[in-house]
């Protein structure tokens, strides 16, 4: 009676707020992708051998860019709301895919990198950081906390941002052409 009608009202406020919260605006794919700019032409949307694999992602985008001799492929996944299995940082997600292995991996400045190498031996340099509303990390587990954390005070977009670039006869110079992209583009 009185009773279950006064739980309602009072739930009401609660489920507004709730339902709210859903999730975040889903951004389109020329959002997600960094223009150009003066110095690189791109993006273009090229095939390409790297296909990386974050299950569940609302939106996601792959282009190159070049600049003279230069390029680097840039990939974007987007998650407009995570849950079970739509996670940015998931166990079945990938950053190269099943057609590369990961020689090397480490930490440069505030970004995670592989070295990796596909079948025929070539070697990529990847570099990449997980961005939960404005707040951008390399460590994963950094991003799962600041997403909940973030979500307490609504709907927040999170996404990765990777850049990849081929090596020559060693990754120095695909390490060097990243750092450019990144300065210049800023993705």
């Amino acid at each position: 009676g009185l009773f279950g009608v006064m739980l309602v009202l009072a739930a009401a406020p609660v489920w507004n707020i709730a339902a709210s919260w859903s999730s975040a605006p889903q951004p389109s794919v020329t959002d997600l992708l960094p223009k150009g700019g003066v110095s690189w032409e791109g993006p273009a949307f090229l095939p390409s051998a790297w296909r990386p694999v974050f299950t569940g992602s609302d939106v996601s985008a792959h282009a190159l860019y070049r600049r003279g001799p230069d390029s680097v492929e840039v990939f974007v996944a987007a998650y407009a709301e995570q849950g079970q299995g739509r996670e940015l940082v998931g166990y079945n997600n990938s950053m190269i895919g099943d057609q590369e292995e990961i020689v090397a991996e480490s930490s440069v400045d505030r970004l995670r990198e592989l070295v990796v190498a596909d079948r025929s031996h070539q070697r990529s340099v990847i570099q990449y950081a997980y961005r939960i509303g404005a707040y951008e990390t390399h460590r994963p587990l950094a991003a799962q906390l600041r997403y909940g954390l973030a979500t307490l005070r609504g709907p927040t977009l999170s996404s990765l941002v990777a850049v990849r670039s081929r090596c020559a006869e060693d990754c120095d110079q695909a390490r060097v052409t990243i750092q450019r992209f990144m300065a210049d583009v800023k993705p």
